[in-house]
């Protein structure tokens, strides 16, 4: 399995921070072609994209990477999966990518975009907490149903209808102008990083 390989290698580690820490660089340094990146994307989105029924739709996708959706999902999970310890992981690989999108929101205080589809979280914009913790989430159900599921259909679609919420949740949030382009790009990298590195401990320490 690719992930596998992708993991044992430790290559994510280096690949990712680098590129996390040249974003982070020119985030500083080249901050008004950042402002014009992000201003290109949220008029392209509202002049070509946004419509009622598909706004409609953006709003229940984007409350599928929400902390009212993880935390049901995670109740289901321990009282219908015989396996405590899979609940007990999805738990603690969802809280530290909580943590540190909070950290990062309160180290670079970004402001919100101005015009917003729905109301306008209280939180800071930097990064993208729906995004980060939506592929933490899936990700590791992915690695979850490919480690248990027998059944290769039945694993293929999961996987699929799985992956295609990674997708649809960090764009709703960009659709919905609650985001910068940036904050979703930035969520993806930190999300990354967390995601594989928990699968490597787990594998380290045997929890599943």
């Amino acid at each position: 399995m690719i992930i596998d390989f992708i993991v044992k290698s430790k290559i994510y580690i280096f690949a990712l921070v680098i590129l996390g820490l040249i974003f982070f660089g020119i985030s500083f340094v080249f901050h008004d072609f950042i402002v014009l990146i992000d201003d290109w994307f949220i008029k392209t989105v509202s002049e070509n994209i946004v419509n009622d029924g598909l706004t409609q739709f953006m709003k229940v996708i984007t409350n599928l990477g929400g902390v009212l959706f993880f935390v049901s999902f995670l109740i289901v999970v321990f009282l219908v999966v015989s396996n405590k310890k899979i609940g007990y992981c999805m738990f603690i690989n969802l809280l530290i990518a909580y943590i540190f999108s909070v950290l990062f929101k309160n180290i670079f205080r970004r402001s919100r975009p101005l015009i917003m589809l729905i109301e306008k979280p209280i939180d800071f914009s930097f990064p993208s907490g729906h995004t980060m913790c939506s592929i933490v989430f899936y990700g590791f159900l992915i690695y979850v149903v490919s480690k248990f599921v027998k059944n290769v259909n039945i694993k293929r679609v999961i996987n699929i209808i799985l992956i295609i919420i990674i997708f649809l949740v960090p764009f709703s949030r960009l659709y919905l102008g609650v985001h910068f382009f940036t904050d979703i790009f930035a969520g993806m990298i930190l999300g990354i990083v967390c995601l594989l590195m928990f699968i490597n401990y787990v594998k380290i320490k045997e929890l599943l």
